[in-house]
């Protein structure tokens, strides 16, 4: 009886066990057909790796680790040289006999690329450090250039003197003067431009386009140094504090316009502090300085030097100094050169005589006398006055132009010009600001000149 029952206990069990060795000749099978089927060879030989971690000792498995054996060397051989070939080793071959070399190998390799990786993050760093420091010296090149111009000033020998003279006494004022932009010449003055465009940003993404521009005026009457000028167009000091305070300034606005000149005497005043002791002569009429006869000669201007004597490059009758090169700038002599007096290119005044055109466009003559003026205006005629436009640009001390007619209470709505007079170091340094009631943009500015000139 028993034994019948464990008889039919067995015949019970076959199937389960009949299906249990089928399932693993299928597992066999499967990892074995996907070494045969591997797309490529690193595929093929993760593969073989997987087949036997599975099936060590499955029906291929003698097949498959005898291959592993033969080609153990030449993996290690073929991809020993990057580190994506030694993963792949060391993940084909755990067990393989270049192990440990595959190892040091990675990490030599890790080493060179985490070494690379902070070079790399160095440089961007540096990049960027250097995009930053370039901006920064763009924001305060005005800053930097007044304070330059005024150190040299204060400590130049030589005013009341010939400029080749001047030149040839202070060396470092020789170079800084004769780099771009080229200094020219006329027999009253020496000027130079500096120039750089910039954008404000304004609330909502947008930016405001503004040019920044400064202009060094050597006054040189008789041929002698009487005065120096730093002269800033258009509303200069609103433009300053734009540049470097990166908020818009409304030139008719007369807060704004008045903040923007108070910021600037304020770095004026920091600036002439650091000379001396600065005595303050109080507010004086504004000086009336006619505008360079020179115009610009459209020079580019490296506003990112740490100061204006740094630009290495100098030109001189459109070529490269040799001096430029081989000492970093101008020799005093080569200075005294450049200096060569120009003429101004036209005429700047106009006058513009009468004319009278009829109603179809005809030029008609127009008698002398105001008479017959009048009696072709009467008889359909235009007439237009004679136009004169002075040297001195409108909305200068001096210009002819007369403003537009203005609302009665406008003198409340404007702020004023201002003009201080400071000495200090020996100099007298004169700073003055225009008005918002100014007919054209106008020159704020700096006037230096020594209080006892040398003789």
């Amino acid at each position: 009886m028993k034994r019948r029952l464990l008889w039919g206990l067995l015949a019970a069990m076959l199937p389960w066990l009949a299906g249990c060795v089928l399932f693993v000749a299928k597992a066999d099978y499967a990892d074995y057909r996907a070494i045969r089927l591997a797309p490529s060879e690193p595929a093929r030989l993760l593969a073989m790796r997987r087949y036997m971690e599975r099936h060590p000792e499955g029906t291929y498995a003698a097949q498959v680790q005898g291959e592993r054996e033969q080609r153990d060397a030449e993996t290690f051989d073929a991809h020993r040289a990057t580190r994506k070939g030694l993963e792949l080793y060391l993940a084909a071959f755990p067990d393989g006999r270049f192990v440990t070399q595959a190892r040091e190998r990675l990490a030599v390799v890790e080493g060179i690329e985490a070494q690379r990786e902070r070079a790399r993050v160095q440089a961007e760093a540096l990049v960027q450090a250097r995009k930053e420091r370039d901006a920064e010296l763009r924001r305060t090149w005005i800053t930097r250039f007044v304070g330059y111009w005024l150190r040299s000033f204060a400590e130049l020998k030589g005013w009341g003197r010939a400029i080749g003279d001047v030149a040839g006494s202070n060396p470092e004022f020789s170079l800084a003067f004769g780099r771009i932009p080229r200094p020219r010449c006329t027999a009253q003055e020496c000027v130079k431009y500096y120039g750089s465009p910039f954008g404000v940003p304004i609330p909502g993404g947008t930016r405001l386009e503004r040019t920044m521009r400064l202009t060094l005026r050597l006054w040189v009457e008789g041929g002698r140094l009487q005065r120096a000028d730093l002269l800033l167009p258009a509303w200069g000091f609103s433009r300053w504090s734009e540049l470097e305070q990166r908020a818009p300034v409304i030139d008719a606005e007369p807060l704004e316009r008045t903040r923007a000149v108070e910021w600037a005497l304020a770095q004026v005043q920091q600036m002439l502090a650091a000379r001396g002791a600065v005595k303050e002569l109080g507010e004086v009429a504004r000086p009336q300085l006619p505008l360079p006869a020179i115009p610009e000669s459209g020079e580019i201007t490296d506003v990112t030097a740490i100061d204006p004597s740094a630009p290495p490059n100098v030109v001189h009758n459109g070529r490269l100094s040799p001096a430029a090169t081989a000492a970093g700038g101008p020799s005093p002599e080569e200075v005294r050169r450049m200096l060569v007096e120009e003429q101004p290119e036209g005429q700047a005044d106009m006058v513009m005589d009468a004319i009278g055109v009829d109603r179809q466009g005809r030029e008609v003559e127009l008698g002398d006398r105001p008479a017959d003026a009048a009696q072709g205006a009467a008889g359909g005629e235009m007439t237009m006055a004679p136009l004169e436009v002075s040297l001195e640009g409108a909305g200068q001390p001096g210009a002819s132009t007369v403003p537009a007619a203005r609302p009665a209470d406008f003198a409340a709505q404007i702020a004023p010009a201002v003009t201080r007079v400071y000495e200090v170091g020996g100099l007298r340094v004169t700073v003055f600001a225009a008005g918002t009631d100014a007919a054209a943009p106008a020159f704020d500015g700096l006037s230096i000149e020594k209080i006892r000139s040398e003789r």
